[in-house]
């Protein structure tokens, strides 16, 4: 009540600043502190000059002659005295408070507790002023240009020196105090000079940090935001991309988080390295054509990128994986454009995606197929967005495409019974997916078609008759894409048929047994024009499951066995004669039953 009240004075902020001062309770150092900050966004302005300077003074007393002074203060009261003042610096700085900055900056001898304060005013001005993240209207914008043009102008590198003093003396003996300085660093790296931290100084502290369990995270996030840098010039791009990538120091510090399975930091180092290939990529597209030195260097330093960044693209984690794929997409899309035709570098590089990919797409062993839940939902998003990129280079590199499908699924059906269940499917799939990118009639029908070849291997093999349900479901898919093929190969039309009706008879998965009715009534649509010659043994093993397994069933996939039947006794070339004796031999037994189940009831 006490608090409250002094909101009811005129000038209440300075007995506030004296409750402040005096208390030794952090709730009501908050509640003062808040109370200051609602001053300054709502009745600052309308302070006079000296009123205005007299606040300030507070601010800078309390922040430089007291709080060096007093036992430790947590956390959230540090933060709010960062933002009162980047608060006051958005209100008078550069204009009316030109040293607001510089004197922070000539403070920090003073100790580790300034220095951690300094960090964390600028960490508040770039959250409350500065980043583009929290404009909210063009006045905000004009308030973070003049602020950033003011520390331009003034004392950008006294700051730049300042951070890289703080890293050299404190990365011994105080890990949080160097931590925070990267990400202060990342944060500021957008709209500085990109020269005050591309540097032999800056650089060394960045590598050497890679190496240390507690830096890396951070240090990568510091590179990751120069590689990200926006510089108009490509050529001078180049420049600053080959100077921050050290690639023996960055294959070294994957492997060591790799071996130490510490996955964020492996993260991180991914979003650096996808960051450098992403830039290289747009670089090398502008300068494309034009032999200079700086071309050929980007070139280099992709080539030797790409292989780091397909590691992480094919490591397990998948938040590893995710972070390269950003650049995945943009690479593939890049490559659409290319004209002329693919070089070798290029093909082999996109060999190596696409087995990036179908390992990313291979169903993990512990994925829960009876029971999905966020993991497996999570993992099915991310299979259905990598398969887009699949497809797309399937569509830009058909003949490459091709290759990879068949060899993978060669490899896959030759040893069926010691393959695993996943590496089936993913085989298999592989095929179903190839197959929309394709003119699939037109390519069957080429001399030495591949695609012939595959579905043949999958005939061959009858993965229908697989174990696992994602198996079943993806031959079943795949079956139905490629219907085609049985048309031009009649004599697999038997077996396959009755590999679905094993399926339905058979499968404990009310889900595969749904989809193989569905599946099959369009096979059977598709092949009734040249499906006659198997009528006759087709409508008894028809006849077979409707008399004796249809009431395991649903309803309305005991209509679309119904509906198949007819298509096979009503095809075309079954003389009347026989298209009567197959209608008989399955509507007959059931008018005897219902009529026996009418006696019974009678």
């Amino acid at each position: 009540e006490y608090c409250e009240s002094l909101k009811a004075n005129e000038g209440y902020w300075r007995p506030v600043f004296q409750l402040l001062v005096a208390t030794a309770k952090h709730e009501v150092k908050f509640w003062c502190l808040q109370s200051l900050i609602e001053v300054v966004n709502h009745k600052y302005a309308s302070l006079s000059l000296q009123d205005s300077l007299e606040f300030r003074r507070y601010v800078m007393s309390w922040l430089l002659e007291l709080y060096p002074r007093m036992e430790p203060q947590p956390p959230f009261i540090l933060n709010k005295v960062a933002q009162l003042y980047a608060l006051l610096v958005r209100q008078d700085y550069p204009e009316q408070w030109a040293d607001a900055l510089t004197t922070l900056l000539s403070s920090l001898n003073v100790g580790s507790c300034l220095v951690d304060m300094f960090l964390r005013i600028l960490d508040a001005l770039d959250e409350e002023i500065i980043s583009a993240e929290f404009h909210r209207s063009p006045a905000d914008a004009a308030v973070s240009m003049r602020v950033k043009d003011g520390i331009r102008d003034q004392c950008v590198g006294q700051i730049a020196e300042a951070w890289f003093a703080i890293l050299e003396a404190y990365h011994q003996t105080d890990p949080r105090l160097v931590k925070g300085c990267l990400v202060t660093v990342a944060r500021y790296v957008t709209w500085i000079d990109v020269g005050l931290i591309v540097n032999d100084q800056f650089l060394s502290a960045f590598w050497s940090f890679l190496s240390r369990d507690d830096y890396v995270e951070d240090a990568a996030g510091c590179l990751t935001e120069v590689a990200s840098k926006k510089v108009t010039d490509p050529k001078a791009k180049v420049a600053v991309l080959v100077a921050v990538v050290n690639r023996d120091l960055l294959a070294s510090a994957m492997a060591v988080r790799q071996e130490k399975e510490h996955t964020q930091a492996l993260v991180r180092l991914a979003q650096f390295v996808s960051a450098v290939c992403k830039e290289l990529l747009v670089c090398c597209d502008k300068l494309s054509g034009s032999g200079c030195e700086e071309e050929r260097k980007g070139r280099e330093l992709f080539n030797a990128a790409i292989p780091l960044l397909l590691q992480c693209s094919a490591h397990d984690d998948t938040d590893v994986s995710s972070a390269t794929m950003e650049f995945v997409t943009g690479f593939v899309a890049a490559l659409k454009k290319t004209e002329g035709g693919l070089d070798g570098e290029l093909q082999g590089q996109l060999l190596q995606l696409l087995g990036v990919l179908k390992g990313k797409v291979t169903f993990k062993q512990d994925f829960d197929f009876e029971s999905p839940g966020e993991d497996e939902e999570f993992f099915l998003e991310y299979r259905r967005e990598a398969f887009i990129t699949v497809k797309n280079i399937f569509r830009f590199a058909p003949d490459l495409g091709q290759a990879f499908v068949l060899q993978s699924v060669s490899q896959v059906m030759s040893r069926l019974d010691c393959a695993s269940p996943a590496e089936v499917e993913c085989a298999i799939t592989l095929v179903y997916e190839l197959g929309e990118t394709l003119n699939i009639e037109s390519e069957l029908n080429k001399p030495d078609s591949s695609l012939m070849t595959m579905i043949t291997c999958i005939l061959s093999a009858n993965p229908l008759g697989h174990p696992h349900p994602a198996v079943q479901k993806a031959a079943m898919e795949t079956l139905n894409r490629f219907s085609c093929v049985l048309r031009m190969r009649n004599a697999t039309i038997p077996g396959v048929v009755r590999a679905f009706l094993q399926l339905i008879a058979d499968s404990a998965d009310a889900s595969v047994r749904s989809r193989a009715c569905y599946l099959l009534l369009k096979v059977i649509k598709a092949l009734r024009g040249c499906i006659s010659a198997h009528t006759e043994s087709l409508v008894e093993s028809m006849r077979v499951l409707l008399l004796t397994d249809a009431p395991r069933v649903e309803q309305d996939n005991i209509l679309q066995l119904y509906e198949a039947t007819g298509l096979l006794i009503a095809a075309e070339g079954v003389t009347p004669q026989d298209k009567t004796r197959h209608l008989s031999g399955i509507v007959i037994p059931i008018v005897e039953e219902m009529e026996g189940m009418e006696a019974s009831y009678g």
